[in-house]
């Protein structure tokens, strides 16, 4: 009888601990992860004069390895990456790259027909932007090295295709943490805007002032 009690006794206990272990697997835990977007500046330079120009703006193509939602940073050597899963970029970094590009040429040069493919403006004469991301990687509270190549194509109508291009090159302190990291990134894409921005007023002045008729 005694030995009999003991079995279930020890059985109530037993029970008692899986469920208490089990209840522990199956409570619900908080995700850990953080997604992040990135952003124009709350105040950009505007630049007069190309409220009416037309920009159509390419995919902007990065290194295969970015090709992923988890954020990366340089650990240590030039040659070692880290990727994170928990701090992840809520869109792919070459549509995210892309969009903000797009919105900072708009907000730069007030101009509403900056279209981001695969919308296409209506203008025949609109200006082509391509960027080629070579590298976009840095440490935490350590530098981030941007190298990039932009080149803005030119298809006037009767006019034979045009091309100009440049390379930028900058290396940014970047913060501690993943959210100051995100936002040294937008940092260096709305440098490169407002760069390419400046050249198409160059571009565009050129062209409006070579279709003004010669004073007599």
């Amino acid at each position: 009888m005694k030995s009999k009690l003991l079995f279930y006794v020890s059985a109530l206990i037993g029970s008692a601990l899986l469920g208490a272990c089990m209840g522990d697997v199956f409570t619900p835990k908080e995700d850990p992860t953080k997604f992040y977007i990135l952003n124009s500046p709350v105040k950009v330079e505007s630049i007069d004069g190309l409220n009416d120009i037309s920009v159509n703006i390419a995919p902007v193509k990065i290194p295969e390895y970015m090709l992923r939602q988890q954020i990366l940073i340089q650990k240590g050597s030039r040659n070692e990456i880290d990727l994170s899963d928990t701090n992840r970029w809520l869109e792919y970094p070459n549509d995210a790259f892309s969009r903000v590009v797009a919105l900072n040429l708009s907000r730069i040069t007030g101009s509403e027909d900056v279209c981001l493919y695969p919308y296409v403006s209506e203008n025949p004469n609109a200006y082509m932007v391509r960027i080629v991301v070579a590298r976009c990687a840095g440490e935490l509270g350590g530098d981030m090295n941007f190298i990039v190549r932009w080149h803005i194509f030119r298809h006037a109508a009767g006019k034979p295709a045009q091309k100009y291009g440049n390379r930028f090159f900058r290396t940014y302190k970047t913060g501690a943490n993943y959210e100051e990291y995100v936002n040294t990134i937008s940092e260096a894409f709305y440098d490169l805007s407002l760069e390419i921005a400046k050249e198409l007023k160059k571009l565009y002045q050129a062209e409006k002032n070579a279709d003004k008729p010669a004073k007599k």
